[in-house]
């Protein structure tokens, strides 16, 4: 039996595909078991019912104030003799709080013409977009859930940093074994499968997180977690969308493709040094805070990067340091004076080839 909120219909098929047969229903800790999808036929149980209320139960479709007339969907309210009849919150008691004598269940459901009930998903995680279009994350998750390379997902609505709405958000946790090509190619199948979705549920940014996605004891990720993640902007998330923020090391005076070409070799170093895949390194995260180094492997890294680009970063910026891009900065500088730059280099060649065609014209 499922009792516990939304069923995905992929895990129903699957379920009773196998030969187990899978009742979905309504369960809490606050009512009990309040519905069950009691039929024996598996074409009934595979439609994700939860079936209609028990004998001496009641079920009441609250709807949202300023929702749209034909959304038939709304908050579940339980009217039952077995509700539980109070709470302790910070060691204080008090008495359940009913609204006509129902319990708010926190749920979303709809109701069929045979007067079965479905769950959509909880209210606190139902996305409203700029046109007041309600959707339910659960549904969309299961349009995503057989891309190949990704270990969990969760779907939720989030402000990104500089945006005055929610955007439909896709968080995926990635194996740590896979590289920058299959990367793109998660990127590319639920793009494929997003082009298939009606508009209003279509993924509009897709993030991968560089680390486990926060579970609850139930085995939930914390939608909630993520989010204020999300809007604090706090750069734990590759964006696989491409949008950029701003990176607090600036480049000016340097050749793009320079610049590129050390950010793109310090990086390898830094994930070398780590044992992470160079997708879980952004170029302003952290040594030690955002990625988990050491003072130990940082002086390792260090040397290697000394190695590679045949140079001495001095001891004294040890520790000060701490980005892919510090690095970078400091290696295009150190380059520069020396004259190793290929943008020096290549001033350095027009010179002498202005020079020598001077020269010639004197002659």
């Amino acid at each position: 039996v499922s009792g516990g909120g939304f069923l995905s219909p992929k895990t129903s098929s699957l379920i009773n595909g196998v030969g187990y047969p899978l009742y979905n229903g309504l369960g809490m800790t606050e009512v009990g078991v309040t519905s069950v999808e009691l039929s024996p036929r598996v074409e009934q149980r595979l439609k994700g019912s939860i079936g209609k209320p028990l004998y001496g139960v009641e079920y009441r479709i609250q709807h949202r104030e300023g929702a749209n007339p034909e959304d038939n969907s709304g908050e579940l309210y339980v009217k039952s003799p077995v509700i539980h009849v109070e709470e302790i919150i910070g060691g204080v008691r008090k008495p359940t709080e009913l609204v006509d004598g129902f319990y708010p269940t926190g749920d979303i459901a709809t109701i069929d013409n045979q007067g079965n009930y479905y769950l959509k998903g909880r209210i606190k995680d139902t996305i409203i977009l700029a046109n007041g279009e309600n959707v339910f994350p659960d549904e969309i998750e299961y349009y995503f859930k057989g891309v190949k390379n990704i270990r969990n997902m969760v779907c939720l609505g989030a402000k990104h940093p500089g945006d005055s709405e929610e955007k439909i958000t896709l968080v995926c946790e990635v194996e740590n074994t896979i590289g920058d090509e299959d990367i793109k190619k998660i990127n590319e199948d639920i793009k494929s499968i997003n082009n298939t979705l009606p508009s209003e549920k279509k993924v509009q940014v897709i993030l991968i997180d560089k680390s486990p996605l926060p579970m609850s004891g139930s085995m939930k990720v914390k939608r909630f977690v993520l989010k204020e993640a999300i809007e604090k902007g706090n750069g734990d998330f590759l964006d696989l969308n491409g949008n950029k923020k701003d990176h607090q090391v600036s480049f000016e005076g340097f050749a793009k493709e320079d610049v590129a070409k050390v950010v793109k070799k310090v990086t390898k170093l830094f994930a070398k040094n780590l044992t992470l895949p160079e997708f879980k390194i952004g170029p302003d995260d952290v040594w030690n805070t955002d990625l988990g180094g050491d003072s130990m492997s940082y002086i390792e890294m260090v040397q290697n990067l000394d190695k590679e680009f045949k140079l001495t970063i001095p001891e004294d910026l040890y520790g000060i340091l701490l980005s892919v891009h510090d690095f970078a900065k400091q290696i295009l500088v150190m380059e520069k004076e020396s004259g190793a730059l290929s943008s020096e280099k290549k001033k350095s060649k027009a010179k002498g080839n202005s020079s020598s065609s001077e020269k010639k014209e004197k002659k």
